[in-house]
């Protein structure tokens, strides 16, 4: 140690000049800390509640939705059934009267080619019911029986038609003869068709052709009444 010098202050002095100071350049203050921000609340303060949207204008009042049940379903009236058609029996049987003569006429005439005319017992059935219900509006009910009855005298008038025809031919053969007995041709066809053995000996072909009229009239009043239900 020279000239009251201590190396220890020297040294410190130096060391302390090359040390910066930890607050900035050497003979500034050291710059304040910097501290994080902090937010205080007020806790009384009130808290500002969010803005609520202004309620829509009131409308009319709707009704409430319902679930459709079985009991809420609306339920179809019942349709009544359609009324039963007026039954016009003397129209039905006026209409019914054209096919029994034709299919008399028919008759004849196949008959009279040599051909069975049996056949032709079912087109007068059918022909006449037919023709009825047409003209009545429905299948024969209170018309039945006159129906019946009038396809019984078409039946029975083209069975003596038959004979009578036979009895017109065979007077025609035999005119001469006729005539010198005085027997007109209505007197003879009259008796031939009355006579009971007459008769009998067309029994085959008048018992099939009854047989087939009834078969005719039964099966297409069958199909009528059928058809309406």
């Amino acid at each position: 140690m020279f000239l009251g010098f201590s190396p220890n202050a020297r040294w410190r002095t130096l060391l302390t000049a090359r040390v910066p100071e930890p607050g900035g350049p050497r003979g500034l203050p050291p710059a304040p800390r910097s501290q994080p921000a902090t937010e205080y609340s007020d806790p009384t303060a009130a808290v500002a509640e969010p803005a609520t949207p202004a309620a829509a204008p009131p409308g009319p009042p709707t009704e409430p939705a319902r679930r459709l049940s079985d009991a809420t379903l609306p339920l179809t009236p019942p349709v009544p059934p359609p009324p039963h058609p007026v039954e016009r029996v003397g129209r039905g049987l006026a209409v019914a009267l054209p096919p029994v003569l034709g299919s008399g006429v028919l008759a004849v005439v196949v008959w009279n080619l040599g051909y069975v005319a049996s056949i032709t017992s079912v087109v007068l059935a059918a022909g006449a019911v037919l023709g009825y219900a047409k003209a009545a509006g429905s299948p024969p009910r209170r018309g039945m029986l006159p129906l019946l009855g009038l396809i019984v005298l078409g039946v029975v008038g083209t069975a003596l038609a038959l004979v009578g025809w036979d009895a017109s031919q065979y007077y025609s053969a035999h005119a001469a003869e006729a005539a010198a007995a005085g027997v007109s041709r209505s007197s003879f066809v009259w008796e031939n068709v009355t006579d009971g053995e007459v008769l009998r000996s067309y029994g085959g072909d008048l018992a099939m052709y009854f047989v087939l009229a009834a078969l005719g009239t039964v099966g297409v009043i069958v199909r009528l009444v059928r058809g309406e239900r």
